[in-house]
């Protein structure tokens, strides 16, 4: 949780979450928006900006601090983070393992580069970069080697800005200031550039990457809410004549503003980065995340860890009333009131897959489950009076200590989502902790003690509130993390306005 500001022309979606340029304020820094909501700040001061090398708190990176900046681009590769520092004319490279900054090209190459593309090809890295102020796109073959220029004799007045590069074609495309879209066949140095499309008909606006197969270009047009792609593989001769398929729409009211950036995460739903939400969005429900890597090697070095409750204070399928919507939002609050318990996301939940119950799936603790709909549920006792919900704990954790910080868990902030769900009309009973563990299958749930719930503050209370309006009208976007204003929690989940 937390604030973000500017965001840089460029990013990169890692295992971790989004890790981008954020030049807000007076500072600039490389952070991280985790999967779970959490941002984190790799190299770089919030407070302060420069051109500083050395280790990630001494770190400093020029930015500029308003408007749709097209700077600062980054791209991830070779262990680490490749910067394009435009106001400090320097290449950057953030490394990964020693939380080291060093630059590797400065002002005598360059002048203000605004973006940059990495291929990488049999462990081989290679840097495009847009070279702005000297009308240069640069070619990198290998760190060790010199720099190449592109050729771009068609068009004297040739400003480079986006770029992006598909290694299995060897081509690179590059947008000019005017808009106008080129590609490189790299794979042959010294060939001249070809259009692509024409710019009132492509409507570039920002940010240019590939999709997933490594066919089409893809990018965010004027408006800053719709993405599109154009042919990458077209021949030179038709890619002038190309015209743009709209990919998906937003409306900029309902995801917080301009997409800044975005990321292919399946065919029909995206990594979406505004200028106020870190989001999925989906054409069809979300589904969970592929956890098909060996139960064994996952689950070596941890312990099973049981919480349990009476089934009478959730929204579950032993209720009258169903609802899966909801009862994927009480998942993810007990998964973040794990995540305080544990201090740690290095935990897995084991969930029923629906509707037969008879296969598990295993969720990694940084998952935001909010919007799995119906395709997660946790375990019920034989006469379902009790929800069973499954941890593996942390590596490192006993088999004691694992299931001691979950019976000694506040449950804060499941509490305060159960009782936004009666303050919205649910009948649901009173919630409690059963400390039950091998006994929770076969026996009743005993009656909740009469206890005072765990505090939730008015900000805790208004952001779970939120979250359970908006659920139960069903889902389509699902919202990660909403990180201004800063009295919202996360994974709230928003009901697209048509």
């Amino acid at each position: 949780m937390g604030k973000y500001g500017v965001v840089g022309y460029g990013g990169a979606m890692v295992k971790d979450g989004v890790v981008f340029s954020d030049m807000g304020g007076s500072g600039s820094a490389i952070r991280l928006i985790s999967r779970n909501g959490y941002i984190s700040t790799i190299a770089g001061n919030l407070s302060r900006k420069g051109n500083n090398d050395g280790p990630s708190t001494e770190a400093l990176f020029g930015g500029i601090a308003s408007g749709d900046s097209r700077s600062n681009s980054l791209a991830s590769g070779n262990g680490g983070y490749y910067v394009a520092d435009t106001v400090n004319s320097a290449l950057r490279f953030i490394n990964t393992s020693t939380q080291t900054t060093t630059t590797i090209l400065n002002a005598s190459v360059l002048r203000t580069p605004n973006s940059l593309a990495i291929s990488i090809i049999d462990d081989k890295t290679s840097v495009f970069l847009s070279n702005t102020g000297l009308h240069q796109v640069l070619y990198i073959p290998t760190l060790s080697s010199p720099v190449g220029q592109v050729n771009f004799t068609s068009d004297p007045f040739f400003v480079p800005g986006a770029i992006t590069v598909l290694p299995e074609l060897s081509r690179a495309f590059i947008v000019n200031a005017t808009l106008q879209i080129y590609c490189w066949s790299y794979a042959q140095p010294g060939s001249t550039s070809w259009k692509v499309s024409d710019p009132r008909v492509a409507d570039f606006g920002r940010i240019l990457t590939t999709s997933s197969d490594g066919t089409k270009v893809l990018y965010v047009t004027s408006n800053g809410s719709t993405i599109a792609s154009l042919s990458a593989i077209a021949s030179p001769t038709a890619s002038p004549a190309l015209i743009p398929e709209k990919m998906i729409d937003f409306n900029t009211l309902v995801i917080g503003g301009r997409v800044q950036l975005f990321f292919e995460r399946t065919p029909d739903s995206w990594y979406i980065l505004t200028t106020t939400k870190f989001m999925i969005v989906s054409a069809t429900p979300i589904q969970p995340e592929d956890s098909s890597s060996d139960s064994d090697e996952i689950l070596s070095g941890r312990h099973r860890g049981i919480a349990a409750f009476p089934t009478e204070a959730f929204p579950t399928e032993a209720f009258p009333i169903n609802d899966s919507c909801l009862m994927a939002q009480a998942y993810h609050w007990m998964r973040m009131d794990a995540t305080e318990a544990y201090n740690t996301t290095d935990y897995l939940n084991e969930f029923l897959i629906p509707p037969n119950n008879s296969t598990t799936t295993l969720v990694y603790g940084d998952m935001n489950v909010s919007g799995w709909c119906g395709n997660i549920t946790a375990d019920l006792s034989n006469d379902h009076t009790i929800l069973i919900l499954t941890f593996w704990g942390p590596r490192g954790y006993t088999l004691q200590l694992t299931q001691d910080r979950l019976v000694t868990s506040t449950w804060t902030r499941t509490r305060a989502f159960l009782e936004s769900l009666k303050n919205s009309g649910w009948n649901l009973g009173p919630f409690c902790f059963f400390n039950c563990t091998t006994t929770c299958k076969t026996i009743t749930a005993p009656k909740c003690p009469v206890n005072t719930e765990s505090a939730c503050d008015d900000v805790c209370r208004g952001a779970i509130a939120s979250s359970v309006v908006m659920a139960a009208a069903g889902i389509v976007l699902i919202i990660l993390m909403i990180l201004s204003p800063s009295n919202i929690l996360a994974a709230v989940v928003m009901v697209p306005i048509i």
